[in-house]
Order: C-alpha cells, then sequence, then structure tokens
C-alpha cells in the first residue's frame, strides 16, 4: 500500500488501469473536456459496455481519480445527469498518461527514421 493509509500503491493503481479500459478512456475523456454528462462526453457511444462503464467511473471515485455531482447521490444509482469531472491526483495521472503515449509515439517515429 501507499504512504496514504487506503490509497492504492502507484504499481497497484497503473496495473488496475491496465484492466480497466473504461476507466483510461474516461480520464482521457474527462482531461480533454473538463467535465460533462456521460452523453456530452460521448462515453456513452464509445463504451458499449455500459455496466463496465459504470464499474469504472465508481472505480476512478473510490481512488480519488473522479468525482460526481448527482442528484442521486449514490454511485449504486444511475444518473444519466450526473456531471463527471477529474480531481487533482485525476488530472495529473491523466497528463502522465498523455506524457507517456507521446513518448511511446516519439519513440516509434525515431525507430522508422532510423532502423
Amino acid at each position: 500500500m501507499s504512504a496514504v493509509s487506503g490509497s492504492p500503491a502507484p504499481h497497484e493503481l497503473a496495473a488496475e488501469l491496465g484492466r480497466r479500459s473504461h476507466a483510461v478512456l474516461a480520464l482521457v475523456t474527462l482531461s480533454n473536456h473538463g467535465e460533462g454528462t456521460i452523453e456530452q462526453l460521448g462515453l456513452d457511444q464509445a463504451c458499449h459496455e455500459r455496466g463496465r462503464l459504470g464499474e469504472d467511473l465508481g472505480w476512478l471515485a473510490a481512488v480519488g481519480l473522479v468525482r460526481r455531482d448527482s442528484s442521486a447521490g449514490s454511485w449504486d444509482i444511475s444518473d444519466p445527469g450526473a456531471v463527471y469531472r477529474l480531481s487533482t491526483l485525476g488530472a495529473t495521472v491523466a497528463a502522465s498518461l498523455a506524457a507517456l503515449a507521446q513518448a511511446c509515439g516519439a519513440t516509434a517515429a525515431h525507430r522508422r527514421v532510423n532502423p
């Protein structure tokens, strides 16, 4: 575990993100758009498995990466009007994912130019 009681260690967080493709998509989408409902963010169209998206958003909230403003008050209740946004930690993780993707792209381009 990490130094903060109850929060996952970085390697645990990374491993779980690797298993949750909808969570990664939600982080990237929220990073690009700031905030919005699932429909406004296009996540309902991008994620064909709605139940899986809900589970992944709930996990993101549980580890402190996403916040939800909802009249439902509970993550157990679906709320199409709920507004999602990244927490400060979530924004940092999303920025790290973007930097990783950029570095991987630069490495691939370098390999094509310098085989």
